[in-house]
């Protein structure tokens, strides 16, 4: 995504020292960890062609309105409270790795194929 002009209009001072617009993050939240794909701060043009495309995508998906910096378009959870609750650190450290093997077969190629078709030429 380096060459993709759209995914590298973050300010450096803004978000994170790359500059890019798009980044995965690993979220822990108080009933699951989720993988998500983030849309940071960027010029307003940029974040809304990418958030549009994820409206219409069927691998992506976006809220209905977007926030002022940061706005989540693709989501899988790795981790839920009830594996947590029911297992060993083991049990969930295998449970963690299933689900991010998983998505790096399956869902992250899809992600990055469907984005870099839509941008690569803008």
């Amino acid at each position: 995504w380096e060459n993709i002009q759209a995914f590298t209009q973050t300010s450096k001072n803004e978000w994170t020292k790359t500059g890019h617009t798009l980044l995965f993050e690993v979220i822990n939240e108080p009933d699951r960890v989720r993988l998500g794909l983030i849309v940071g701060p960027a010029p307003d043009r940029v974040r809304g062609s990418i958030v549009k495309f994820a409206k219409s995508s069927q691998i992506l998906r976006a809220p209905a309105k977007l926030s002022s910096k940061w706005t989540t378009i693709y989501s899988r959870t790795l981790i839920d409270r009830p594996t947590f609750a029911k297992s060993s650190l083991e049990e969930i450290q295998e449970a963690f790795g299933s689900e991010f093997s998983k998505f790096m077969d399956d869902d992250f190629p899809k992600v990055v194929d469907h984005l870099s078709a839509e941008f690569s030429s803008q």
